[in-house]
């Protein structure tokens, strides 16, 4: 993530490739979408574990992100009324209506378990 930090510096947040502790053939998310609809999910949710190459997310997933601190500190960082799920959503959102953009990388790979603590 900090190799991609580095090669694009007007990127705000670089995203993991997540894929599902209990069956790691799986994705479990490879970014954030946000659907016209206002709905939030988790992007390639349950497809064959095989990351894309680097390219754009809405929002990086907040289970394993790398943010830029002076993008996080001129936006406010996280909303506190988005106690526990898609503040990594409002983040992102907020990050690209201040002008930074958002990247998903393949290189950096976790094992998720979605929906709990």
């Amino acid at each position: 993530m900090l190799e991609t930090a580095e090669r694009f510096p007007r990127v705000a947040a670089i995203g993991s490739t997540q894929l599902r502790a209990d069956k790691e053939s799986e994705i479990d998310g490879i970014g954030d979408v946000l659907h016209a609809t206002g709905l939030a999910y988790r992007a390639g949710y349950g497809k064959r574990a095989n990351p894309p190459p680097i390219g754009e997310a809405f929002s990086a997933c907040g289970a394993a992100m790398l943010v830029r601190r002076d993008a996080f500190e001129a936006i406010g960082g996280f909303d506190p009324r988005f106690f526990c799920y898609f503040e990594d959503v409002d983040l992102g959102f907020r990050l690209r209506l201040a002008g930074w953009r958002i990247l998903q990388t393949p290189d950096a790979i976790v094992s998720h378990v979605g929906g709990g603590s």
